[in-house]
């Protein structure tokens, strides 16, 4: 799957990145790294969250200004949900896109046309990492920090069990 995903984002010019309704560091973390990345990659890239702002904690990722709570009116060939364990977690209507669904809930209800869902992953990012990583992508420091972000915050910050 990751590597059908991949020839998507490589065949697709405008690429739509999603995260969920209330965001938190793990949809956060994942659709700026894979901003990041596909930037470099010389895509058209923009981030879609339906909540009105950001909340402020996240201040210091790198591109937190990028992501906008209005669909972007150009045509998109390609929408990533990062964190989505459905369709309407996303907070968007109908799609007329390929859709690439990236999570880690079991509860997930596979509604994208490319389907990675990994439930034993700890969170959306590693999940994010993998795709990136099976496709030799290598990471900056600045993509490291999203994931890192979304790892640690999904995790309860790595709790140890005594």
């Amino acid at each position: 799957m990751y590597k059908k995903a991949w020839q998507e984002i490589l065949k697709a010019k405008s690429i739509l990145l999603i995260s969920h309704i209330r965001p938190d560091g793990d949809t956060l973390g994942s659709v700026l790294a894979l901003y990041l990345v596909l930037r470099d990659l010389g895509k058209r890239v923009s981030i879609y969250n339906p909540s009105p702002t950001m909340p402020s904690r996240f201040d210091f990722l790198p591109n937190i200004r990028k992501i906008k709570n209005e669909i972007p009116k150009e045509k998109i060939d390609l929408a990533i949900a990062c964190d989505c364990g459905s369709w309407d977690r996303t907070g968007f209507g109908e799609k007329d896109f390929t859709l690439i669904n990236l999570d880690h809930h079991s509860s997930n209800d596979n509604f994208g046309d490319i389907n990675i869902v990994k439930p034993d992953m700890p969170s959306a990012t590693m999940v994010v990492y993998d795709l990136l990583r099976k496709n030799d992508i290598i990471l900056s420091k600045e993509v490291a920090l999203c994931l890192y972000v979304g790892f640690v915050e999904d995790t309860g910050f790595l709790p140890m069990e005594t």
